[in-house]
């Protein structure tokens, strides 16, 4: 049974190298049939999937290496950005929170912040979208969701100086004009 798990991992690792990722998620599911709780397999799907931009089958994958070892970082971190980029916002901010209970120095700001923003806390959202912008200076869009985020409290002057900063950056975007 592991000889026929190692033998199916093996062999979908060969077919993501050359790209044949269909092949190579059938070989790996396989392999996950004969031992279910193997890491190594786990993980090798999760970054298939990651490579092929399948956000379902990704957030699958890491739920179960999550589910197979809690505290490990790694499967919480990338849970987080792809809860945020599914438009799961609550779950992001959940698997964020836990990221950053175990990885204080390296906050999500932007995952936070902006799940903050789509679920309408924008208090939280423009803190933790101002400390994204120390790390992101020429991200438009984080500038201009600060000042949407000031202008939903009602603060307009507030709002001025980012929707400016938006525009010197991306002076195509008629939006921020």
């Amino acid at each position: 049974s592991s000889d026929s798990a190692s033998f199916y991992h093996q062999k979908g690792l060969r077919l993501k190298e050359a790209r044949k990722w269909q092949q190579a998620r059938i070989s790996f599911e396989k392999a996950a049939r004969f031992d279910a709780n193997n890491i190594a397999i786990i993980a090798a799907m999760a970054e298939m999937a990651m490579e092929t931009n399948n956000t379902y089958q990704a957030i699958e994958a890491y739920l179960k290496w999550h589910q197979l070892q809690p505290q490990d970082a790694d499967p919480i971190r990338q849970l987080a950005q792809l809860y945020f980029y599914a438009g799961r916002y609550q779950d992001a901010l959940s698997f964020a929170q836990r990221w950053e209970t175990m990885q204080p120095s390296k906050p999500l700001h932007y995952v936070v912040g902006m799940s903050n923003y789509h679920l309408e806390h924008y208090p939280n959202a423009i803190h933790r979208l101002l400390h994204a912008a120390e790390t992101e200076p020429v991200n438009a869009y984080l500038f201009y969701t600060i000042g949407r985020s000031y202008v939903e409290l009602e603060r307009y002057e507030k709002a001025i100086p980012f929707y400016l900063k938006a525009a010197d950056i991306d002076t195509a975007n008629a939006r921020y004009m």
